[in-house]
């Protein structure tokens, strides 16, 4: 999955939402569009998950840094 994940990050950013396929997401990620829908129901659940993915790991980093100042203080 991370595989995916990875690949739609990248041709997001390169072509936008709207050109890239989830055909395409598969063949970069060196899978077919089966496996995509092993893990995502839709070319809209998938986003909602890289946004979710990318929320969570900014959120992770605030509480990081919100642990270490009351640790100091």
């Amino acid at each position: 999955m991370n595989k995916l994940i990875q690949s739609g990050i990248e041709l997001f950013s390169k072509q936008g939402y709207s050109r890239t396929s989830i055909d395409q997401i598969g063949k970069h990620a060196g899978y077919s569009k089966g496996a995509f829908y092993a893990h995502f129901s839709s070319k809209e659940e998938f986003m909602l998950k890289l946004i979710k993915e990318g929320i969570d790991f900014y959120f992770e980093d605030l509480r990081k840094l919100l642990m270490e100042r009351i640790e100091i203080h």
